[in-house]
């Protein structure tokens, strides 16, 4: 009513509907992980699931989300003059991207909590090197990689083993093969180990720590790193972003700001308040001045040793800021501004889809939000339809175009579409598209308007930019991976065979794409969208990675399932599976201890010690005996209703086939069913968001006719 065009977007944990059952529960990014099963296929097959409930991976994916559904509604507000608004439930968005494997679960094969382990990969895992806690990430897919890797390691007699000579081979003896690698990479670096692969193609890392991370070349050559101004601290240094546009790239001028700090430019630039108005409201405590804190807290310690390592940052003076948007001339458009072909927020969006695997997610977001899309496939068909469920789902929403890019036909007729094409997404390996005879520049220059996005594992450019990777490569390169697991046990891949790194490149990349398509409204150009896979990993990490770990310097380590400095927080049995707690405010801790008390009679938990978090921290064993007394009389969805109607912030560590009785999903409506040309009719993963104007669509993905 105030604003008829604004796009409003709520994100909630469970939607706002209020008569659906989780609707008042709480939602943190942590408590998301274990609700929608990626806590449970985390860990080893021989223990209880390792969780990674501290690594906050669906928070920076719902926010994500909802850059996708915000762009997408101004796309249409500009075709329409519409605002509208977006309902993102972090429970359906999270679920959303693990479309592929809920539909296997469905179909009875879901993923299996096994280690580091991926089906079709062996060697594939994180092994012993020289060091104390030093571990390299190997990922072999094939015969010939197996091969270069025997030759690398001086081992012949390997390729001569017949438990070891073929893929379906290694599957069946993967212990002693695992034993083996380890025996080979204990006796050198893995910084050796990483490089000599590489060099004969084979996708490894080196599994950084927190410090690592921070000097890691290829990080270092993108510019990923970058020192701000900040209010109390002079300079701190900040992530950058994944996303790289070539024709208007962001910049990052500034670090958080200060509680307060903006409060005179808010309510006089934008709200219009005069200054008796904000003299007024700040005399009756409505608005308060920036808050300020001891000068002890404003030491950086990691100053001197970073600055030794990365001198060519800015640490004195800010970067030179890039020229402002209006200081671009647009360009006249060349074609005629497209028009709304379809209902969706993108209709009329013209998109080639050259991806793969989990990158194929960011076509299909665009395609669910009306874009069209078209699939290019060889001949021989695209990988992804080896595993029905995941091109029913990630291949969904699309037209399909057979095309040879190995015959100079094929390369001519993807140029054809192209130059009428608004976007083009690839997820091949820098240079190959080049030597398949594709020039991107050419393609470009033929459709200047054009917006061309690859996803790849390091990115365009840098020391690493040839580098093969795998999910478990980039996890390993980001810093998260060293602090996943069991102590007594190598670092863990966090949600097991599911590729999380890729699907959140995937996000970056479809965010990366509407905002190029909203700058050519402006500027009337397209550019390139360059989105490293490494990136992505290492800007989600902030948790267990270098943004926490340059705040006191405490390096993170594996510590299995429970999180000490928190306690008592992590995963808890119940009586048929677990249950993950995260007690952060007192107040849950109060209500914890009253509920323990009530069906243990335990006076102790009451003492109002155990309200100061340094208290818990220093009896962690007795906490958890005290917690596990309570969880153990309860099944893991009693103990999450009754938790979460106390005030408690807890979730059931699901499987993904218990998100398919889950009743929120069901009250909300939010499973679709399709028509898949080989699956049949299936009952999908549905919205990740729900717009209000222009509803997200779903379709089957296309037959191989």
């Amino acid at each position: 009513a105030i604003r008829p065009d604004v796009v409003y977007a709520a994100i909630s944990g469970f939607g706002i509907d209020p008569e659906t059952p989780y609707y008042d529960f709480i939602a943190w990014g942590p408590n998301q992980a274990p609700l929608i099963g990626l806590d449970e296929v985390t860990g080893w097959a021989d223990r209880p699931p390792s969780g990674f409930s501290v690594f906050s991976y669906p928070d920076f994916t719902n926010g994500l989300h909802a850059a996708v559904a915000v762009m997408a509604a101004l796309e249409h507000r500009a075709r329409t003059g519409e605002g509208q608004s977006i309902d993102l439930a972090q429970l359906e968005a999270t679920a959303a991207m693990l479309g592929p494997w809920l539909l296997d679960a469905a179909l009875g094969d879901p993923p299996r909590r096994d280690g580091n382990r991926a089906p079709g990969a062996a060697p594939h895992g994180i092994y012993p090197s020289r060091g104390r806690e030093r571990w390299v990430a190997i990922a072999v897919f094939s015969d010939d990689e197996w091969r270069k890797l025997c030759t690398v390691a001086e081992r012949p007699e390997w390729r001569d083993d017949p438990r070891f000579a073929t893929a379906e081979a290694r599957l069946a003896h993967q212990d002693p093969l695992d034993e083996a690698i380890s025996a080979w990479t204990r006796t050198r670096s893995d910084d050796e180990v990483a490089e000599w692969l590489q060099r004969a193609g084979i996708a490894a890392a080196p599994v950084l720590d927190n410090p690592r991370v921070t000097t890691d070349p290829q990080l270092r050559d993108r510019g990923f790193w970058i020192v701000a101004d900040h209010a109390r601290l002079g300079r701190d240094l900040v992530t950058g972003s994944p996303i790289r546009l070539s024709a208007t790239p962001g910049t990052t001028e500034r670090a958080g700001p200060a509680l307060g700090q903006d409060n005179a430019y808010v309510l006089r630039e934008v709200c219009g308040y005069s200054e008796d108005e904000i003299a007024a409201l700040t005399r009756d405590r409505v608005v308060l001045p920036m808050a300020h804190c001891d000068e002890a807290a404003l030491a950086r310690p990691y100053f001197p040793w970073i600055r030794h390592f990365m001198p060519d940052l800015p640490w004195v003076q800010p970067a030179e800021p890039p020229p402002a948007a209006g200081d671009v001339r647009p360009a006249a458009r060349s074609r005629t501004p497209r028009t709304a072909a379809g209902s969706g927020a993108l209709a009329g969006l013209r998109v080639i889809d050259l991806t793969e695997g989990g990158a194929a997610y960011a076509p299909r977001l665009l395609a669910d939000l009306g874009a069209e899309v078209t699939k290019i496939e060889p001949p021989g068909g695209s990988p992804m339809r080896l595993r029905p469920a995941t091109f029913a789902t990630l291949a969904g929403n699309r037209t399909r175009r057979t095309i040879d890019l190995t015959r100079a036909e094929g390369r001519s007729e993807l140029a054809s579409l192209i130059r009428s094409a608004d976007v083009v997404c690839d997820s091949f390996p820098p240079g190959e598209l080049r030597k398949l005879g594709i020039d991107v520049a050419d393609l470009s220059r033929e459709n200047p308007e054009l917006v061309w996005c690859s996803i790849t594992p390091f990115g365009l450019d840098g020391p690493r930019r040839d580098w093969k990777s795998s999910n478990l490569v980039s996890w390993a390169s980001s810093g998260l991976l060293h602090a996943i697991g069991d102590p007594d046990r190598a670092p863990l891949v966090p949600g097991g065979p599911i590729p999380l790194a890729e699907l959140l490149a995937a996000l970056q990349a479809a965010v990366g794409i509407l905002a190029a398509v909203r700058a050519r409204a402006t500027t009337g150009r397209g550019q390139r969208v360059d989105v490293s896979v490494h990136a992505s990993a290492v800007a989600a990490s902030v948790e267990l990675g270098v943004t926490a770990f340059l705040d006191d310097m405490i390096l993170r380590r594996r510590a299995g399932n429970r999180r000490r400095q928190l306690a008592p927080t992590g995963l808890y049995p119940t009586r048929d599976g677990y249950v993950a707690v995260v007690i952060l405010p007192v107040a849950h801790w109060d209500a914890l201890a009253r509920w323990i008390h009530e069906r243990t009679d335990n006076e102790a938990v009451l003492d109002p010690m155990f309200r100061d978090l340094g208290q818990r921290y220093d009896a962690p064993e007795l906490l958890e005996e005290w917690v596990e007394s309570l969880t153990r009389l309860y099944t893991k969805q009693e103990f999450f209703e009754e938790g979460q109607r106390r005030g408690i912030s807890i979730t059931p560590v699901n499987t993904l086939a218990d998100l398919a009785r889950d009743p929120q999903l069901a009250a909300r409506g939010w499973w679709q069913e399709v028509d898949d040309p080989v699956l049949g009719r299936q009952r999908v993963a549905g919205a990740p968001y729900r717009l209000s104007r222009t509803p997200w669509q779903t379709g089957p993905a296309p037959s191989a006719g």
